[in-house]
């Protein structure tokens, strides 16, 4: 089934549905062409707010997709694009839509706006859809459910997006002695160590401080970075490759061109543009960007969910023509590591994922 099919088969879903539910559905499938199609079916719409987690959203990509769809004038008259975290502003409006794009980045207090204003039709756009917490309880509260779902392996076998290939890429802790920031010699094993006792003993009362610190040991490894090293001395200088780092320091010592909150679009436009093939970001692309023809991933990090994971691989998954997507995942071995990259696959087809000690690269 094509991709054009497709998208017209989530029109019809949503105009069943009356504008009203979620689209769960795998980054590359065209959400958002999905929207614009949606939209152009009712030309009784006069205000559409289309609401974005980033500034980039908001003032480009959303913006160049209606141009691209040949919707660019119906973009300029009635489609308004606001950030989250603005939209405790509004209050007092009536919208014939509003689009959650993104919408897994909806914080409580932003969820107020859905209290202080007037919709008719309410769609929430995805890869991502809590299922638990005060979000999942939200999405209940809105009676907004999943009126379409398309995986990422749903989205393979369609053809929608490449195939993909994960390498889970697995190290350990270094031993060597080093400085504490407290002035004692400890290693990386020893001080990760130090924090699971600490965290372990104290039972019921553990502080959050104990589980950030712990956490700080695994983000901040010298054998991550040594390994993110290794797999990229491992791949061709004509690959393009999307690193995403755990912090700034080890982005701007993997590569020379890095995007995060320090730095402006320069290095991301040469990336884009096909300037240059490799770029280190941090919290910078995990959602909304389209990338050009990314051929490998390098992930340093996961943690506790997929959301971010599948947001991550989604950037190297875009269809081309006999294109395999190379994913590496790098964890540490006998660390809480393993099981944040364990709950980050683990709605992926197993049969793509690989283990690999670093060793042997």
């Amino acid at each position: 089934m094509n991709k054009d099919l497709i998208q017209q088969q989530a029109v019809q879903t949503i105009e069943e549905h009356n504008g009203w539910g979620i689209l769960e559905i795998a980054t590359g499938v065209g959400k958002t062409k999905i929207i614009i199609d949606y939209i152009k079916n009712h030309p009784e719409f006069t205000n559409v707010l289309w609401t974005v987690p980033t500034v980039k959203l908001r003032d480009k990509t959303v913006k160049e997709e209606f141009e691209k769809w040949n919707a660019k004038n119906l973009y300029k008259d009635i489609i308004n694009t606001i950030c989250y975290r603005s939209i405790t502003k509004l209050k007092d409006n009536k919208y014939d839509l509003v689009v959650m794009d993104e919408g897994h980045n909806i914080t409580r207090n932003q969820s107020y706006f859905f209290w202080q204003n007037k919709y008719n039709k309410l769609l929430l756009l995805s890869a991502t859809v809590p299922r638990g917490g005060f979000k999942y309880k939200f999405l209940k509260t809105l009676k907004l459910h999943i009126i379409k779902r398309i995986s990422v392996d749903e989205a393979v076998d369609e053809n929608l997006v490449s195939e993909y290939q994960i390498m889970v890429v697995k190290t350990r802790l270094s031993q060597q002695p080093k400085y504490s920031r407290y002035g004692f010699t400890t290693s990386e094993q020893k001080e990760y160590d130090y924090y699971t006792r600490k965290i372990e003993t104290s039972g019921s009362s553990t502080s959050d401080s104990l589980y950030l610190q712990r956490m700080h040991c695994i983000y901040n490894s010298s054998s991550k970075l040594l390994a993110a090293k290794k797999i990229l001395s491992r791949i061709p200088d004509d690959k393009r490759v999307i690193i995403f780092a755990p912090n700034i320091d080890s982005a701007e010592r993997i590569s020379k061109y890095t995007y995060h909150s320090k730095t402006d679009d320069h290095d991301y436009e040469l990336f884009n543009n096909l300037k240059v093939n490799r770029l280190s970001v941090v919290d910078r692309i995990n959602e909304g960007d389209n990338l050009v023809d990314v051929d490998i991933a390098v992930i340093f990090q996961t943690n506790r969910n997929d959301r971010k994971y599948i947001q991550r691989q989604g950037r190297a998954l875009r269809w081309r023509k006999n294109h395999v997507a190379q994913i590496y995942v790098i964890q540490l071995d006998d660390t809480v590591d393993e099981e944040w990259v364990k709950m980050s696959l683990e709605s992926l087809n197993e049969h793509n994922i690989f283990y690999l000690n670093v060793n042997l690269l």
